[in-house]
């Protein structure tokens, strides 16, 4: 490398700078040094080299030096003055370029050398005026100081150089600079002027008037704010803006004309472009009224407006007024006493200062000496010679040039389209504003090149009030043509007005948001009068029309939210929520509820005021009702008109016309909706005073508000009222033309009855032969009616007119309550009971069968009603028995009757013996047949008919003959139901198990038949006593009920098995019988039915025999024989030869199933308790040692990993432990004595494998050497061998407080300890329980180095996390290093504290504004020390042990610009004129350097570095650092630092320095300055940490 750097400083030496080969050898050195990495060192050696020397090779004979080479390619800079653009073998290569970087080239040149440049340009004779254009263009980009500024030469007359505060940019047309001042060169453009800040000539004309102010100004971005209004704000409806202006003004005179004239040069101080607008055509806008301060600055302030302090106005967005920029790019606007000129583009307005203008606002006297008002001297009465003026005129030159539409806010407007919207749009836009405005009159003009003003339309309006009542006002507007012309439109405008307190909670926000009002909301509504064909096509109004047409009869108008483009009204789609956006939910509310009220007040006015009950305007009247429009609806009418309709049925408006054209309200009046037409011509005729007609529309409203409609009780009473009246209409002797027909009677009638609205006086009533109706209370007896004759059946005289009435209302009668009836079935039953009397049995007289026989006729032929449903028809005696001349009634035969079959002799025989059994024979007659519902006699009828109780009734022949007759003819039944019954009845005669003998009739179901094979005498004293039993022999048939249905119940070997009674406890002398009778048992049953047998055990008890053990197998003698345990599970001895039976089926234990060994297990452990480890003989060891090899070696295949069955071996003692423990004698000394005491022979519970025995060896034992688990016991059962929390805690307990006092520093009892520490901490959450329990036991060895350390032990209760410092007089200490690196978890779940930092709120509000980039240049700047022109200077001299120990505490210069912008509480200090904005020096009072020099590293840094802590540090340092960092904030609070106050609390956090010791002090100091970040991470530190810091508070107080 040193070679190379020779090799590369060589041929910068000035002899060979001349060399032809020289740039190939630089070339050559450039790419061998680019791809290496070069040290810091190296590169420092490179650029002292190349400083100030030309050595970069443009070619062989042109070499550049650092500072004026130029890496990027097509600079535009190339050959302005020294700077040269390389040559692209520098400028491809990624690595040489990045090489030259390092060596001090860079992409853009320095201002310094930009500077440079430029005066060695200046000092020729003739400088080169385009290089310097170029030089200054790249300096008017930079951020130049004063001092630079002072430097810069522009070209100016005869191509010389001038500084800036010579020369003056000409931009008028003027000949002459104005004095002491130069023209600049014309080479110089109006942007490079604007940039460098070169005062415009026309500045200096118009001068500095002190109504030119800064703040007047419109915002920077306003041009394009114009244009995306423009966008939304149509020029068709620019009008209403100006309208709306004037009006909210208090005008009453609005008027437009169109200014074609045309107007020399008005001044030469003004801009070109200025003069050519304001003598351009222009449209003039005027009105009566004038603008105030406020109306001047809201023409200027856009989305603002000088409306926002008073918003019951119209224009209430402000955003309407910029409209005229739709005409105009240079808008005038004269009012009172002043003029302004609006210039969004700053391409017009001369510039003020540095700035571009876009607004110049004037007094008249000041501005009429530069020509300004000339275009509308004498408008209006205007006079430019006058200091005031009482109107407002809007001057607007058109921008009818094409070529100005690209910079300009819109398009070009020609004068042509100006003349179409006066004629079309604006014309119907003026004559609207006269409905709902104050305006009274309105009008258009055109002045010609000559100055003739002609009037182009002309409308007037007067106005009368109607009515008026609070809160209401209702008033005619006629709107006349003011030129020739009689056609008048007259409306009906009713508004009503509501305080801001009506308005509801949710809504008023929106009121204020966009200015819709403040004393009040003002809704109206307007109706067209005498217009034929009405026009129902309405708009919508915001005082103003809008362009929304609505389906209703006539405008409304309210305070809408409406669009950003004022064209719609805001109904936007509900959000995911389910709500509407603010603006629309007012909106709705708007026409729901106020609207909707004053349409109601409207129509009242109308009905009640403008009608006069003149019958004549009833149809103009309900044209007015919103009613729906067939052709076209929308959201408005339809939201209106259903909210109109809510609110019709509550209102207490008269609004409704009755049948005598009265007025009349929604509760009062009786509406026509649904009933028949001749009902309604009854009603209209009887003029009765409550009816409402209607019309068809109306009617169908009255239906859909369920208002109180015509009903058959209002017709009743009409009548019955206008009876007489009525009577007159219906005779045809008095009234000449009847309104009441025949049809139309039954019709009213009808309609009456269907309404359930009948009533004794109603005179509608008409027996048979009658002409006129009767009262129906005028008959005091029932009438019935019927359509057939029935002689002598029923009393005559009661009919009533069968001709006269429809069948409906026939069925509306007998529905009634009028005692109109139709003959029915239970009044012909009454009838027939006065010659027939109720009974189940009577036995009749000839006329009575003579009636009776009538009666069946007439009911055949189906001439009177049925009554066979009639209750009183069943207990008529009316069907004949096989028994004399008896007859029963219905009821009885449908009860027990059964139809005689006359042709079965033997089912005769069997009436005597049904008879006792309430069984009747009928005699069968096809007349009554289907009223009986019976069926004939056979044996499926009688077993239905039979209870099986009732034949207990009978006597024994009769019982057998009747059981003979049964069972003969059982082989004919089929269905399963009928056999099922049969089986039920106790036919057969059977005995009963037992000693005695006991014979009983008994059904097929409880009965249990013997098989021939059997011998029942012997087996009856062995069977139950409580079932039946029967020779098979002596139950023939029996088998002919097992078809279809339930098994008749035979006794099988198995049955025989399940039925045996046998004892609970054998005597030794019934031993011999009962082998005998078990020897038969098991030669006839089955294997699989042994289980159900008992068989005795050796102390002759009886049990199962799977309760029992084989005796074969030697494990089972060997656990279940002995002198300690219980009966052994084995057969008596003289049973013992049916073993091989019952092993056979599987009934008797044979295998070493788990269950087996569980018992095992049991009974050996069992035996174990009740002996004391001395008496353990060899007898237990060997049954242990047998246990343990199969539980090792064969049960782990039986269980796998069944962890449940593992478990409930876990706590029987069958295995052999060790003799001796792990750790039984160290260093000569036993143990044992703190060791859990274990016996000789242990559950697998106790022992432990070697992989844990060093954290529980004092509480579980060892396998014996010998008898080790197998792998495949140990993968399997999974808890073998496992210590549980309990162990290794108890075990824990006997480490610290047996063994640690008798071996401190033990290198056993260490690594112990911490495997036990370990092996806990890994199971926390099945140990913490027994962890918590013991947090005062002083388990935990609290040290930093325990191998070096004397031992501490502490209680977990007692030890705090990130404590400082111990209280040992209130046992609180902190955990040290062995503890905290390792066991934190552990310590806590043992009920360790931890003293907890929380998490920072976080920030509501968006990064520091401004450009990331600048803002880094400023930062690198900084730290580089490179053009710093700010010191701060702190008075407090104070420096703590951490400020001193800061590297960063001197570095108090900054850029006073940059400073200025980032903390706005300086920009006024800096600018004040007092010493800080005369000198580079700002001095802080009460503010340390360590202070200062934080507060300006974060401003450029956004972040604070601190020294770091000493690991030694007392806590001195820390607490020093503390102090200092919180001093920071008196400084961030006094600048208004937001930001820094915010970064203080995360940099508190991450530096540690908030402790229980100064959380308290920072959150005091963090309210005071107002630092909330800060203050709420303290308060939420002490929450967390409550009960650490009170316990640490009551220490610290107790000491």
């Amino acid at each position: 490398m040193k070679s190379s750097l020779n090799n590369f400083v060589a041929p910068f030496q000035g002899s060979l700078l001349g060399d032809p080969k020289n740039e190939q050898r630089i070339q050559k050195l450039l790419c061998e040094l680019a791809p290496r990495s070069l040290s810091l060192d190296t590169i420092d050696q490179l650029q002292a080299a190349v400083a100030d020397v030309n050595w970069i090779p443009l070619d062989s004979k042109r070499y550049v030096s650092n500072r004026y080479a130029l890496l990027e390619r097509d600079h535009h800079l190339h050959r302005a003055g020294p700077f040269r653009q390389l040559p692209s073998f520098y400028t491809d290569d990624p690595a040489i370029l990045q090489l030259l970087e390092l060596l001090g080239c860079s992409m853009n040149p320095s201002t310094t050398d930009l500077l440079a440049a430029l005066v060695s340009l200046s000092n020729g004779s003739t400088p080169p005026v385009s290089e310097i254009i170029r030089l200054l263009d790249e300096l008017s980009y930079r951020n130049l100081s004063e001092i630079e500024c002072r430097q810069l030469l522009v070209p100016g007359p005869n191509q010389k150089l001038f500084p800036l505060s010579k020369l003056v940019y000409k931009d008028t047309p003027s000949l002459q600079p104005p004095a002491d001042f130069l023209f600049c060169h014309s080479s110089v453009s109006e942007e490079l002027a604007t940039r460098l800040h070169i005062i415009f000539s026309s500045t200096l004309a118009f001068g500095n008037d002190d109504e030119d102010r800064d703040d007047i100004e419109m915002e920077e971005d306003l041009s394009r704010r114009i244009g995306q209004l423009l966008t939304g704000y149509t020029i068709e409806y620019a009008v209403n803006e100006f309208i709306a202006n004037a009006v909210d003004a208090g005008a009453t005179t609005f008027e437009m004309a169109l200014d074609s004239r045309k107007f020399g040069s008005l001044s030469l101080d003004l801009p070109k472009a200025m003069q050519d607008a304001l003598t351009a055509p222009a449209l003039l806008i005027y009105n009566d009224a004038t603008f105030s301060e406020a109306d001047f600055r809201g023409l200027r302030e856009v989305g603002k407006g000088g409306k926002s302090e008073n918003p019951d106005t119209i224009g209430r967005f402000g955003l309407g007024a910029l409209t005229q920029f739709h005409f105009s790019d240079l808008p005038m606007v004269i009012s009172a006493g002043s003029v302004m000129m609006l210039d969004p583009l700053k391409e017009y307005l001369p510039p003020r200062g540095n700035h571009r203008r876009t607004v110049l606002y004037r007094k008249l006297s000041s501005a009429r000496h530069l020509g300004l008002l000339t275009p509308v001297d004498g408008l209006w009465g205007f006079d430019s010679r006058e200091d005031n003026f009482s109107g407002t005129i809007f001057r607007l030159p058109l921008r009818t040039s094409p070529s100005k539409a690209e910079t300009s806010l819109a398009g070009p407007i020609h004068f042509s389209n100006v003349v179409n919207l006066l004629l079309n749009n604006y014309k119907q836009l003026c004559h609207s504003s006269l409905i709902f405005t104050p305006l009274k009159s309105v009008s258009a003009a055109d002045i010609s090149p000559k100055g003739e003003v002609i009037y182009t339309w002309v409308f007037n309006a007067t106005r009368k009030s109607l009515s008026y009542q609070p809160g209401c006002v209702a008033k005619t507007v006629a709107i006349s043509p003011g030129l020739a012309s009689n056609s008048v439109d007259t409306w009906l405008v009713t508004t009503m007005a509501s305080p801001t307190d009506a308005i509801p909670l949710q809504h008023q926000p929106i009121l204020g948001q966009h200015k819709l009002a403040r004393t009040g909301l003002r809704v109206g509504i307007a109706f067209q009068l005498h217009v034929s064909p009405y026009i129902r096509e309405g708009r919508i109004f915001s005082s103003l029309m809008l362009p929304v047409e609505i389906a209703l009869p006539g405008h409304i108008d309210a305070p809408f939210a409406i669009s950003s483009d004022r064209r719609n009204l805001r109904f936007d789609a509900i959000d995911v929520t389910g709500k509407h956006v603010p603006e629309a939910a007012y909106n709705y509310w708007l026409i729901k509820e106020p609207l909707s009220e004053v349409y109601l007040l409207a129509l009242h006015v109308f009905c009640t005021v403008l009608r006069n009950g003149a019958k004549d305007s009833n149809s103009e009247y309900y044209q007015c009702w919103p009613f729906e429009n067939k052709v076209k609806d929308d959201l408005v009418s339809r939201e209106l008109r259903a909210s109109f309709k809510e609110k019709l049925l509550s209102s207490p408006h008269a609004l409704f016309l009755t049948a005598s054209g009265a007025a009349i309200s929604t509760r009062n009046g009786i509406f026509s909706v649904s009933e028949p037409k001749e009902v309604r011509k009854v009603l209209q005729r009887l003029q009765v005073g409550n009816f409402v007609p209607g019309n068809r529309t109306l009617r169908q409203w009255f239906r859909e508000l369920s208002l109180q409609h015509v009903t058959g009780e209002f017709v009743a009473s009409a009548l019955t009222h206008s009876k007489d009246n009525f009577l007159r209409l219906c005779d045809p002797g008095i009234s000449a033309l009847p309104v009441v027909s025949g049809l139309d009677f039954d019709t009213i009638l009808q309609y009456i009855l269907s309404e359930h609205s009948e009533t004794p006086g109603l005179p509608l009533l008409r027996l048979e032969r009658s002409i006129l109706p009767l009262c129906f209370n005028a008959v005091n007896i029932p009438i019935y009616y019927t359509s057939a004759e029935l002689p002598d059946l029923v009393p005559t005289g009661q009919l009533l007119d069968r001709v006269l009435y429809t069948n409906d209302t026939l069925e509306l009668l007998f529905e009634s309550s009028l005692d109109v009836h139709r003959l029915s079935a239970d009044v012909l039953t009454s009838f027939m009971s006065q010659w027939l009397p109720y009974g189940d049995r009577l036995s009749l007289t000839q006329d009575q069968e003579r009636r009776l026989a009538t009666f069946w006729n007439l009911r055949l032929r189906k001439l009177i009603p049925d009554v066979a449903d009639v209750p009183g028809f069943l207990d008529l005696p009316l069907f004949p028995t096989l028994i004399g001349a008896d007859h029963v009634s219905l009821q009885t035969v449908r009860r027990s009757g059964l139809i005689a079959d006359l042709a079965d002799h033997t089912t005769l025989s069997l009436a005597p013996i049904l008879d006792r059994l309430d069984l009747v024979l009928i005699r069968e007659d096809k007349i009554y047949q289907d009223l009986l519902h019976v069926e004939k006699i056979s044996l499926k009828a009688l077993i239905k008919k039979i209870h099986p109780s009732e034949l207990a009734q009978l006597d024994l022949e009769s019982r057998h003959t009747l059981s003979q007759w049964l069972k003969s003819r059982v082989s004919s039944l089929t269905e399963e139901s009928t056999l099922i019954q049969m089986r039920r009845l106790p036919l057969w005669m059977c005995s009963r198990g037992g000693t005695e003998e006991v014979t009983e009739f008994v059904s097929a179901d409880s009965l249990t038949v013997v098989p021939r094979t059997l011998n029942l005498s012997l087996l009856r004293p062995y069977l139950s006593a409580n079932v039946w039993y029967i020779e098979e022999a002596a139950c023939h048939g029996i088998n002919h009920l097992d078809v279809n249905g339930p098994s008749i119940t035979y006794l099988t070997p198995s049955t025989l098995v399940l039925g045996l009674v046998l004892p609970r406890q054998l005597h030794v002398e019934e031993t011999g019988p009962f082998v005998s009778v078990l020897r038969a048992v098991i030669d006839l049953a089955e294997s699989s039915t042994l289980q159900h047998i008992s068989v005795p055990r050796e102390d002759l008890q009886m049990v199962q025999p799977r309760q029992l053990y084989s005796f074969s197998v030697e494990l089972f003698r060997q656990c279940f024989r002995g002198p300690r345990h219980s009966t052994p599970p084995f057969l008596h001895q003289q049973f013992l030869r049916f073993e091989p039976k019952f092993i056979e089926s599987a009934q008797l234990q044979h295998d070493i199933t788990y269950e087996a060994f569980l018992e095992c297990a049991q009974s050996v452990s069992q035996a174990l308790d009740n002996v004391s480890d001395d008496e353990v003989e060899v007898p237990f060891l060997e049954r242990s040692h047998a246990l343990f090899a199969y539980y090792n070696n064969n049960l782990p295949n039986q269980l796998m990993s069944s962890e449940q069955e593992w478990a409930r071996l876990a706590r029987f003692r069958f295995i052999p432990r060790a003799a001796f423990r792990r750790r039984s004698n160290v260093e000569g000394t036993s143990l044992e004595s703190g060791c859990r005491i274990l016996p000789r022979i242990v559950s697998p519970h106790d022992l432990v494998l070697p992989d844990f025995e060093s954290v529980c060896w004092s509480q579980l034992a060892r396998f014996e050497p010998d008898n080790l688990p197998t792998p495949n016991l140990i993968i399997l059962n999974q808890k073998l061998g496992h210590p549980t929390c309990h162990n290794v805690v108890e075990h824990l307990k006997f480490l610290a407080l047996h063994a640690a006092p008798s071996y401190p520093h033990a290198l056993w009892l260490l690594n112990d300890l911490k495997a036990t520490y370990l092996w806990l901490q890994n199971n926390l959450e099945q140990c913490s329980p027994l962890l918590a329990a013991n947090s005062a036991e002083k388990l935990f060895l609290n040290v930093d180095n325990p191998s070096l350390d004397s031992w501490v032990w502490r209680g977990a209760d007692s030890l705090i996390f990130d404590l400082a410092y111990d209280i040992p007089r209130e046992n609180i200490f902190a955990v040290h290093s062995f503890l905290t690196n390792n066991f934190r978890a552990l310590l806590n779940a043992a009920g360790a504290k931890t003293i907890h930092d929380p998490d920072l709120m976080p920030l509501d509000y968006p990064g520091p504004a401004g450009s990331a980039d600048l803002k880094s240049m400023f930062s690198q700047m900084w730290q580089k020390g490179e053009l710093l022109d700010l010191e701060f200077v702190p008075l407090d001299t104070r420096n703590s042990i951490a400020a001193v120990a800061d590297p960063g505490i001197n570095s108090l210069r900054g850029h006073r610009a940059f400073i200025a912008a980032c903390v706005p509480h300086l920009l006024e200090s800096l600018q004040s004129g007092m010493r800080e904005s005369l000198s580079f020096q700002y001095y802080l009072d009460e503010t340390t350097a360590f202070v200062a020099s934080k507060v300006i590293e974060f401003l450029y840094t956004e972040k604070i570095t601190l020294p770091a802590v000493p690991q030694d540090d007392n806590g001195d340092f820390a607490g020093a650092l503390f102090v200092d960092v919180l001093e920071i904030l008196p400084l961030a609070d006094r600048w208004e630092m937001e930001s820094l106050k915010d970064y203080l609390a995360l940099l508190l956090k991450e530096s540690g320095l908030i402790t229980p010791d100064s959380h308290d002090r920072a959150r005091e100091e963090a309210r005071k300055f107002s630092a909330t970040r800060l203050e709420d991470y303290c308060v939420r530190y002490g929450e967390r940490n409550s009960s650490v810091l009170n316990r640490l508070s009551t220490a610290l107080d107790g000491n």
